[in-house]
C-alpha cells in the first residue's frame, strides 16, 4: 500500500510536466501519430456498454451533448445488452465500458483492460488535476497504471424527513454527528405517526461500515478469509445494534440481504433518517409529491472521523480490442473537462473527480427540487483508498449476509464469522484447486 501511494504521488508530479494541459490541441508528432482534425476525419460510432444505468438524459449531457460539441464525427451508442459475455460471444465487443472500481475483476479476467497511460500523454490528459487517492484506486494492472478515467464519486450522505421530525418535535440532524449520537436520536424518532410505526434511523447496508473501515474479505497473496476479525465484530455489533432499537427492526428479507432499500426513506416514507449512498437524483419526483427533505453529514466512527465512504468511483475505461483508440480516449477526456464536469455536478447531481472545489459548490445547481438544501454539510467527510475488491468479493459477502443473519436471530457473534471465515476458506481452496 505504501509503494502505491508512493507511485501515486510520483504520477501527480509527472502529471504536472508531461500530462498537463486540457483535452484541446493536438499532440506533438515526437508523442506518437498525430490526431486527425475533426472537421476532416471519417465519422466513427464508439459502442458503450453502460454498466452504471446511466438514463437517457444523464447519457445526453455526460456523453452525447458534450463529445458531438467537440468532435462532430464521434458519436457514443450504448449497446443493447449490458451482458460483457454475450456482446463478446456476438462478436461486438464495446469500445467503451462504463462500471465502478469494485468491478473490474470480471473485466481484468476478460483481458479487456489495459494500461491507458501513453494514451493520457499523447491526450494530454492531467492527472494532477484529480484528487490523488482516486488516481490512487485506477491502478490496477500494475502499480503505475492508469486502468480507467473517473467521471463521478459516490458518496454517502444522512437524508433526513423534516416533517416527520417536525411532526414529534425533534430537532433535526446536524453535520458533525458520531453514530452514536445519530442512535440516540435514532431512538427518539421511532415512533408510531397514526398507524404508521417509523423507523428514527435507517442504515443502508451492513457492509457500507466495512467501506470506512477499510477491512477485507480475503487476503489475496495468501488466499486466507478475514471475516473473523475484530474490525467486522464490531460492524455486526453496531449494526444490530441500530436495527434492534424496537420498532426500527429490518425485515426479514432486508436482514437475509443485510441492505435496506432507499425506497423506505422516499417512497414508503418510513424512515426518518437513511445514511446511504446519494440520493440526491432520485427525490425529484418525492420532492414533488411533498417529501419535505434535506440531509446533513454522514455519521463519524470513532476509529474514522469524518470519513464516509472509500473511494466508490464510476468511471471508464476503453477496452484492449477496441479499434478506436486514439477516439475513445477524446472521449475520456472531453468526459472530464471542466465544462463537462460543471454540467455534470450541476444538472445530475454526481460529486466530481476534481479536487477544485468548485465542482461540490455547484452541485446539483440546476435541480430546482434540490435547491436550498445542506450540500455543503455532505462534503464535510472524505474518502479513504479502496482495499482491493477481490474476485470472489460476491461469494465473500454471501456469507457474512448469511453469518450477520445467524447472528441478528441469536447467534453468538464470534461463531457466526468464525464459521463463515471457515466456510470462505474452504471455498477458495477449492476454487484454488480448479
Amino acid at each position: 500500500m505504501k509503494r502505491r501511494a508512493t507511485v501515486s504521488v510520483m504520477l501527480i508530479a509527472m502529471g504536472a510536466t508531461v500530462w498537463v494541459g486540457c483535452s484541446s490541441g493536438k499532440p506533438p508528432a515526437s508523442d506518437g501519430p498525430q490526431a486527425v482534425p475533426a472537421e476532416t476525419a471519417a465519422p466513427v460510432t464508439l459502442m458503450m456498454l453502460d454498466g452504471n444505468g446511466l438514463s437517457d438524459s444523464d447519457f445526453q449531457v455526460m456523453f452525447v451533448d458534450p463529445i458531438k460539441k467537440k468532435y462532430p464525427h464521434i458519436t457514443v451508442k450504448k449497446t443493447a445488452t449490458t451482458n460483457i459475455n454475450n456482446l463478446i460471444a456476438a462478436g461486438e465487443t464495446p469500445d467503451l465500458i462504463t462500471t465502478h472500481n469494485g468491478n473490474f475483476g470480471p473485466y481484468q479476467d476478460l483481458k479487456l483492460m489495459y494500461d491507458l497511460s501513453e494514451l493520457a500523454k499523447l491526450y494530454k490528459l492531467d492527472v494532477s488535476r484529480f484528487d490523488p487517492v482516486v488516481v490512487q484506486a485506477m491502478a490496477v494492472t500494475g502499480p503505475t497504471a492508469l486502468n480507467a478515467v473517473p467521471y463521478a464519486l459516490n458518496f454517502s450522505a444522512l437524508y433526513y424527513n423534516k416533517d416527520l421530525f417536525d411532526a414529534f418535535g425533534v430537532a433535526y440532524p446536524k453535520d458533525g454527528m458520531t453514530w452514536d449520537e445519530a442512535i440516540e436520536l435514532g431512538k427518539r424518532m421511532t415512533r408510531k405517526l397514526g398507524d404508521t410505526q417509523i423507523r428514527g434511523l435507517d442504515p443502508y447496508a451492513v457492509t457500507r461500515f466495512q467501506r470506512i473501515l477499510g477491512n477485507t474479505f480475503y487476503d489475496t497473496k495468501t488466499n486466507k478469509a478475514t471475516l473473523n476479525t475484530p474490525e467486522w465484530k464490531s460492524i455486526f455489533e453496531l449494526s444490530k445494534l441500530i436495527i434492534s432499537i424496537p420498532g426500527n427492526e429490518w425485515t426479514d428479507a432486508e436482514l437475509k440481504n443485510s441492505i435496506s432499500p432507499d425506497t423506505n426513506f422516499h417512497t414508503k416514507r418510513i424512515s426518518a433518517m437513511y445514511g446511504g449512498n446519494n440520493m440526491t437524483s432520485k427525490l425529484e419526483e418525492p420532492t414533488k409529491n411533498g417529501l419535505n427533505w434535506d440531509v446533513a453529514q454522514y455519521p463519524s466512527l470513532p476509529s474514522r472521523p469524518n470519513v464516509y465512504n472509500d473511494i466508490d468511483a464510476h468511471l471508464t475505461f476503453i477496452t484492449s480490442t477496441s479499434k478506436h483508440k486514439d477516439e475513445a480516449m477524446k472521449v475520456l477526456v472531453e468526459l472530464v473537462s471542466d465544462e463537462t464536469q460543471m454540467n455534470l455536478v450541476r444538472k445530475t447531481a454526481r460529486k466530481s473527480p476534481l479536487s477544485d472545489k468548485k465542482f461540490e459548490v455547484a452541485f446539483a445547481a440546476d435541480l430546482e427540487f434540490a435547491k436550498g438544501k445542506n450540500h455543503a454539510g455532505m462534503f464535510k467527510s472524505k474518502m479513504i483508498n479502496s482495499p482491493v475488491r477481490p474476485r470472489y468479493t460476491t461469494e465473500a459477502s454471501n456469507l457474512l449476509k448469511t453469518a450477520f443473519y445467524d447472528y441478528y436471530k441469536g447467534k453468538d457473534v464470534n461463531t457466526a464469522l468464525r464459521e463463515a471465515d471457515e466456510k470462505l476458506n474452504q471455498f477458495l481452496a477449492t476454487e484454488a484447486a480448479k
